[in-house]
């Protein structure tokens, strides 16, 4: 049951990813754009908070 909870949280950051801009300017990543959820920000959040290379993260996300 976990498993198919993560792979459907996966599913949903990726759909969600192609509609958030993302810049990097050395180990500073910028996000922002719009999502319709304060968990879709979670989720999207989830994702990029794990680059490797980035030590900080500014999100100006809109939820609408």
């Amino acid at each position: 049951m976990s498993r198919k909870i993560h792979e459907a949280l996966t599913r949903l950051a990726k759909r969600e990813a192609k509609h958030i801009p993302v810049d990097v300017d050395g180990t500073t990543m910028k996000l922002s754009g719009a999502v319709h959820s304060w968990q879709e920000r979670d989720a999207a959040r989830g994702v990029t908070g794990s680059a490797p290379a980035v030590r900080v993260i500014v999100n100006e996300w809109r939820v609408v």
